[in-house]
Order: C-alpha cells, then sequence, then structure tokens
C-alpha cells in the first residue's frame, strides 16, 4: 500500500510553488526560532498551540467539504458560534445548583445534542438556499452568516457567556 506513495522529492518537484511554500515555512519557523528562542519552539508554546488549534481544525475540515464540492461556505464560524452559544446557555440555564453528577452529564449531553442539531439544521438552511432555491454559495453562505452570528450576538447582548460547569469545561 504504501508503496505506491509518491516519495516527498516527487510531489515537491511536482509543483513549485510546493516547495516555495515548504521553503517559505522553514525560513519563518527558523526566523522566529532566532528571534524567540526561549518562547516559540517550547513545550509550553506547543501545549498551548495543540489546545487551541483543534477547533480552527474542525471549521477547517468543514469549510473544506464545501471546497472539494465546488462550494463555499462562509457561515461555518457563525453556524459553530451560534451552536456554542445555545449549548453553553443550555448548560447554564438547566443544571441546578447541587446537582448530582448524572444529572450534569445527562444536561450537558442535552446540551451538547443541541449544539449538533441546531448546526445540522443552520446546514440544511444553507442547502435549502443553494440547492433548491439556487442561490449562489458564497452569497447564501454570507447572509446566513450575517444571520447567525447576529443571533448569536442578540441571545448573549454581545456578552460573553460565562458559569460553564466544571465538568464540561474538563472535557472542552
Amino acid at each position: 500500500m504504501f508503496d505506491k506513495l509518491p516519495s516527498i522529492t516527487s510531489f515537491i518537484s511536482r509543483d513549485r510553488n510546493i516547495g516555495r511554500l515548504l521553503g517559505v515555512a522553514l525560513f519563518i519557523l527558523i526566523i522566529l526560532s532566532i528571534l524567540n528562542p526561549g518562547l516559540f519552539l517550547t513545550v509550553s508554546n506547543f501545549k498551548s498551540m495543540a489546545y487551541q488549534l483543534p477547533e480552527f481544525g474542525l471549521l477547517a475540515m468543514a469549510i473544506m467539504i464545501a471546497l472539494l464540492t465546488g462550494g463555499i461556505d462562509l457561515s461555518a464560524v457563525g453556524i459553530a458560534n451560534l451552536s456554542g452559544v445555545l449549548a453553553a446557555l443550555t448548560m447554564i440555564r438547566f443544571i441546578p445548583q447541587g446537582a448530582a453528577g448524572w444529572q450534569i452529564t445527562l444536561v450537558i449531553g442535552a446540551a451538547v445534542a443541541l449544539g449538533l442539531v441546531i448546526g445540522a439544521i443552520c446546514g440544511a438552511i444553507n442547502g435549502f438556499l443553494i440547492g433548491r432555491i439556487g442561490i449562489p454559495a458564497i452569497l447564501a453562505t454570507l447572509g446566513t452568516m450575517q444571520l447567525f452570528t447576529g443571533i448569536s450576538i442578540i441571545i448573549t447582548k454581545g456578552y460573553a457567556v460565562l458559569g460553564l460547569p466544571d465538568a464540561f469545561l474538563y472535557f472542552g
């Protein structure tokens, strides 16, 4: 199986831009390592990146699916924002003071499921606008991005959502 994979050098030689991009990335890595020797290549920096990058990676994969099919999705961040806000507010509202562990787990599970359902509904709205009505993907997702982000701002009144349960913060 692995014998059919191209070597790195043949992959880079096929497209000169890939080699240039790798060269620029290596140059930036070297410069930042020289300029910030105690900060850039440290364990704490890699831990920080490992903690922050999964969210960006999930959103990038969602957008990648749209790009691979020849479309574009500008609303992915707005959908994630709305789903996260509603899930967080559900946790805060429905976990009573002094709740047992199983109650907290049940509400967290329901809130996460609600967030996934909201995301699916928002995606279905985009799909309907693009597939059935025929609005170009860039216009439909630009509009729904504004809509979903606006709904999130209206719900939270522009403030951060605070007070999530410790059990949820442990996982995510």
